[in-house]
This record gives structure tokens, C-alpha cells and sequence, in this order.
């Protein structure tokens, strides 16, 4: 029992160096502050430790790593009742103002937010990987190849995941046009 002990320690600690400066970035970019992107890492590394025994792939510890920091971060979201700036770059402008017009009227700023909203609701109507993936590849514009290192998943499953979340998006905002229509 110590042995394995010892030994399920030292597999997290060599996790989190390896693993752990890629999760925080990413925990940083979502959450845009440096305080809860390090609490969220900590979440993290003690919630896969405490449920060791689901990693049955050792291999697959960051895409591991990586599912429970986006649940947790989006949890945590959701519970504090924080608004998720979905559309929000990282110089802090929303590229959702290039439908407004100058004089920024009250109806055009409650037109985003309800678009805001739709695209809320979607996600969250969403299985996991396609929120993820929608989350990485069409709001925070990453390559393929970066959604692979993130979540350790093929290219294929990449490809088909954000996929499938764009064509769900995009079905969802043309019904909800069509019904307002």
C-alpha cells in the first residue's frame, strides 16, 4: 500500500510539472485573472488525485487534466454567477460591436446580449467535447494542432468534434432566427 503510495505521487507530481504550466495558461486565458487560474490549477491536481482510479490510461493524464480544469472553471463560472465574456479578445474588445451602430442605442446593446445568451444556452446544451471544442477552436480561435495538445485528442477527433459543435451553433441560431422571425 505504500509503495503504491509513493509511487501514485510521484506519477502527480511529474504530472503537474509536465502538465501543469500549459493548465494554468489556459486556466489564465479563460478566466483572465491570475488568482483564480491558480486556484482552479489546484482544484484541479486534487480532484484527479483523489479520483486516481477513472485514469485508467496513465497516457491520456493531460487530456485527464485538461477535461476537469474546463468542467471546474466552468462550474465555478456558473456558481458565482460571474458573466462569461464569451466574445471578449484578449485586448478586452467585443468583435460583437461591429453590429452596432455609433450611437450604441439601447436596442442594439440588448441585441447582443440575447446573441450572447443564444450562444450561452447553446454551450450549455452541448455534450462536453463539443463545448470544448467550440470553446477552443471558434471563441478562442486555437489551431487544430493546439486543440490537440490541449485536450490530447486525435486531429480526427478535433476536426469532427468542432465540427459538429459549429454545425449544432450554427442550426441553433438559424431556429431561434426563424421563431423570431
Amino acid at each position: 500500500m505504500v509503495a503504491t503510495a509513493s509511487a501514485d505521487s510521484l506519477f502527480w507530481k511529474s504530472a503537474y510539472e509536465e502538465h501543469g504550466r500549459a493548465l494554468l495558461s489556459f486556466l489564465q486565458r479563460r478566466t483572465r485573472c491570475l488568482e483564480d487560474a491558480e486556484d482552479l490549477l489546484q482544484e484541479t491536481f486534487v480532484q484527479a488525485m483523489r479520483s486516481t482510479e477513472v485514469l485508467r490510461d496513465r497516457s491520456k493524464v493531460k487530456s485527464y487534466l485538461f477535461t476537469i480544469a474546463n468542467n471546474l472553471m466552468l462550474n465555478k463560472m456558473r456558481r458565482s454567477h460571474k458573466e462569461i465574456r464569451l466574445f471578449e479578445n484578449e485586448d478586452g474588445t467585443n468583435p460583437l460591436e461591429q453590429f452596432a451602430d455609433s450611437s450604441s442605442d439601447t436596442e442594439t446593446i440588448l441585441a447582443q446580449s440575447e446573441l450572447e445568451g443564444q450562444i450561452s444556452r447553446i454551450l450549455s446544451d452541448m455534450p462536453a467535447a463539443h463545448r470544448t471544442a467550440f470553446e477552443l477552436g471558434i471563441i478562442q480561435r486555437l489551431s487544430y494542432d493546439e486543440i490537440v495538445k490541449a485536450t490530447g485528442w486525435t486531429l480526427a477527433q478535433v476536426k469532427i468534434n468542432v465540427f459538429r459543435a459549429r454545425k449544432k451553433a450554427i442550426s441553433s441560431l438559424r431556429d431561434d432566427f426563424v421563431v423570431m422571425m
